[in-house]
């Protein structure tokens, strides 16, 4: 037996180790459910803070509290071993990641701040509407490009 692999076998273990690589990346992400959830939750936020008004007040401070603490459980190390998912070490962003978050932050603010001044009737419900089938449609995608491209790097 000689310890030099033929082209063959080297070939179909460098394939088996992609694939593994493949299959690790797409087990650390969320589930299709959690995105479409997620959505569904940011909807029905938009549409009560909308619809009953009073329950913007105390309802949705609740609410905001309990949607923290399922961002802190799903996105920390310590929250994550909890709930049992798998742990891995997180690299810092990059600048061009940084300038793409404070981009999108700042076309938010100026979106948030032209729909209060256009004074639209419900556009809380749209506005929730919008973002949560934005959330359980990008979700999705935004987790399998990202973790596809995690992949790739290593």
């Amino acid at each position: 037996m000689s310890a030099t692999p033929t082209p063959e076998e080297a070939r179909q273990t460098l394939e088996g180790y992609d694939q593994q690589r493949k299959d690790s990346a797409t087990a650390s992400g969320y589930s299709t459910g959690y995105w479409i959830g997620a959505g569904v939750v940011v909807a029905a936020f938009g549409v009560f803070t909308d619809f009953y008004p009073t329950w913007a007040g105390a309802g949705s401070t609740w609410f905001s509290l309990v949607l923290l603490a399922v961002v802190v459980l799903a996105s920390t190390r310590w929250g994550s071993a909890l709930v049992g998912r798998r742990v891995q070490v997180r690299r810092p962003p990059t600048g061009r990641r940084w300038l793409l978050a404070l981009l999108g932050a700042a076309l938010g603010l100026v979106a948030m701040l032209a729909l209060a001044g256009l004074d639209l009737p419900h556009s809380s419900a749209v506005v929730g509407i919008v973002f949560g089938l934005l959330l359980a449609v990008g979700g999705p995608w935004w987790q399998r490009r990202t973790l596809a491209r995690e992949a790739d790097r290593l």
